[in-house]
């Protein structure tokens, strides 16, 4: 959902900008495990504005192509191809923009070790980056420092209008699919407490009341009400819950990509390291008035970026 959710928020953002946006169909782009292809995956692809042809740099030029967000540098993930034009190569644009491309753990001397001098970043007219390994590829790779922006999901003024309406409340949305067996008692014995029911998204879990599926916008409305939220290494659902202030934790088992993300946020201690910490951190109410702060400026300069680096 992350991928497709990221995907859909930049569009609408480029929207709301004035601009005319289309994801290319890249020929050469694949899915390497075949697991991650789900008829809701394929379903959820109609909200994009996908050009159905395959993209011909020989024929098709843009005024600007963007590359990104999501882990497209992230070179030690073997599911999914790397390919040239994640680095800018083969686009027919005279800008290529480089918009918080992530890299999770592959930071600038694994980049140059993998491509041993064969490939670079001089493609791109723009750099960012969403996370610092991504950072550290730029400053490696290209000599020069650039920003760290938002995930795109964080863009969007408000998902309302996509939202279909949710009317349960009582319950708690579980989002992850790696929660270790004390952790799975632990929410549980959480939620018998609060008498609230336990609800998954995403990914189907046996000791939930309930599965929502993966429809993003189904997600999105069940976040929003949610009494709480608690999701495992799902770098969207912690996205999500901050953007809709829910009181929530996070058990990051230690991936780099969601624990540097509650640490850019100021929310580092929402990550249960033990499952005794489960109940006493959802207790503990977060104030989102400094956080909310944070983000509108991290937004307006994410958003600076873009229309600087599609109109300059």
């Amino acid at each position: 959902m992350g991928a497709i959710l990221q995907a859909f928020a930049m569009q609408e953002t480029l929207k709301n900008m004035g601009y005319d946006p289309e994801f290319l169909n890249l020929e050469n782009s694949q899915i390497h495990d075949e697991g991650r292809i789900t008829d809701e995956f394929l379903e959820m692809r109609k909200y994009l504005n996908m050009n159905e042809k395959y993209y011909n740099p020989k024929e098709d030029k843009y005024d600007a192509i963007i590359v990104g967000s999501d882990e497209i540098w992230n070179l030690l993930e073997p599911s999914f191809e790397h390919i040239d034009e994640f680095l800018g190569y083969n686009l027919n644009s005279p800008k290529v923009i480089a918009y918080a491309p992530g890299a999770n753990k592959t930071n600038g001397q694994i980049f140059n070790n993998h491509y041993k001098g064969t490939r670079d970043l001089s493609n791109f007219t723009s750099l960012s980056a969403r996370d610092t390994h991504a950072l550290d590829i730029i400053k490696t790779v290209a000599k020069i420092d650039a920003p760290i922006l938002l995930d795109p999901t964080f863009l969007i003024d408000s998902y309302e209008k996509y939202m279909p309406i949710c009317n349960e409340k009582d319950f708690i949305l579980i989002y992850g699919w790696s929660f270790k067996d004390e952790e799975r008692d632990a929410i549980i014995e959480f939620a018998k407490s609060k008498k609230l029911s336990l609800y998954s998204v995403g990914y189907e879990l046996d000791w939930c009341d309930k599965f929502i599926g993966s429809d993003i916008f189904r997600f999105l409305s069940y976040m929003k009400n949610a009494k709480y939220s608690i999701t495992s290494e799902t770098f969207h659902g912690t996205i999500f819950s901050i953007i809709f202030n829910k009181q929530f934790v996070t058990m990051t088992h230690g991936r780099f990509k969601s624990r540097e993300l509650i640490e850019r946020v100021g929310l580092q201690n929402r990550d249960c390291m033990s499952y005794k910490e489960i109940g006493e951190k959802l207790n503990e109410k977060i104030d989102y008035n400094i956080i909310n702060d944070w983000l509108r400026k991290e937004k307006e300069k994410s958003i600076d970026y873009l229309r600087n680096a599609i109109d300059n």
